[in-house]
């Protein structure tokens, strides 16, 4: 209860869900910090080229009765519905990759960029930091992959949340850009406290566990020590009292005066 009360006064407010977070992002724990980047310029660079194709089709449906060279009438209706859907795709991809969503629960770190993204659970992160990115670390923003394996869910800014972690006997890296990485990072890491403090205390249990074990064989090697001394001074008193009745039994010297209650004859 502590540690649950804990993490909701030490997290912001976290917003509503949405349907895909509903949907992909749910690992039965208590969700304690949710952002969401939108990127202008990435919907905006994809968007452009989509809405230029659809008035593009649009045109060429209208003028072509009247165009120089027309195209014919059995071809005009593939070619317009063919760039209209090329403009179509364009805008969905701006709607898809303008949207990172990052979900931190008890339990893991979820990422989105569209519909792709890890989830990282917390006891396999080893660090959790705010970093600069440069659009020429790994070409360009959206969804890179590095040469040395780093992945990278970044529509765009400077700032990103570094996340080290380690899947299998390899360690990972993987940059995600967020609408506020210094309280994202800190949430991240403040449930990364509280995760590690279960089994810190689990951890802490065993070895106390241990210690009374320990404690216990050895006070039962102390009590044995004890005991054989107390063994041992028990006979070195027996042979000191048989060598002490041993001699009152030896005859007086010879020489030795009467005794003052003798009588003279």
């Amino acid at each position: 209860m502590s540690k649950k009360r804990e993490s909701q006064e030490g997290a912001r407010p976290a917003a509503r869900e949405d349907e895909l977070e509903a949907q992909q992002m749910h690992d039965g724990g208590e969700v304690v910090h949710r952002d969401k980047r939108i990127s202008r310029g990435m919907a905006g660079l994809l968007m452009i080229p989509g809405v230029f194709n659809l008035v593009l089709a649009a045109f060429i449906a209208v003028v072509n009765d009247t165009a120089s060279k027309p195209l014919p009438a059995a071809a005009l209706p593939l070619v317009v519905a063919a760039i209209a859907a090329l403009g179509l795709m364009f805008i969905g991809l701006g709607i898809v990759f303008a949207v990172v969503r990052t979900i931190v629960t008890e339990h893991a770190v979820h990422v989105k960029y569209g519909l792709w993204g890890p989830r990282i659970p917390l006891e396999s992160i080893r660090s959790c930091k705010v970093v600069d990115y440069h659009w020429t670390e790994l070409g360009g923003w959206g969804i890179r992959l590095g040469k040395n394996g780093t992945w990278a869910y970044v529509p765009g800014g400077k700032r990103v949340v570094e996340l080290l972690y380690v899947e299998g006997r390899t360690e990972k890296r993987v940059l995600v850009g967020v609408g506020d990485p210094d309280e994202t990072a800190l949430q991240i890491n403040r449930a990364r406290r509280l995760r590690g403090g279960e089994s810190a205390a689990r951890e802490d249990v065993a070895a106390g566990e241990v210690e009374v074990q320990e404690g216990q064989r050895v006070a039962g090697g102390v009590g044995n020590e004890k005991g054989r001394a107390r063994i041992a001074a028990q006979a070195s008193a027996g042979e000191g009292e048989e060598l002490a009745e041993g001699e009152s039994e030896v005859d007086p010297p010879v020489g030795a005066g009467p005794s003052k209650g003798s009588s003279r004859m």
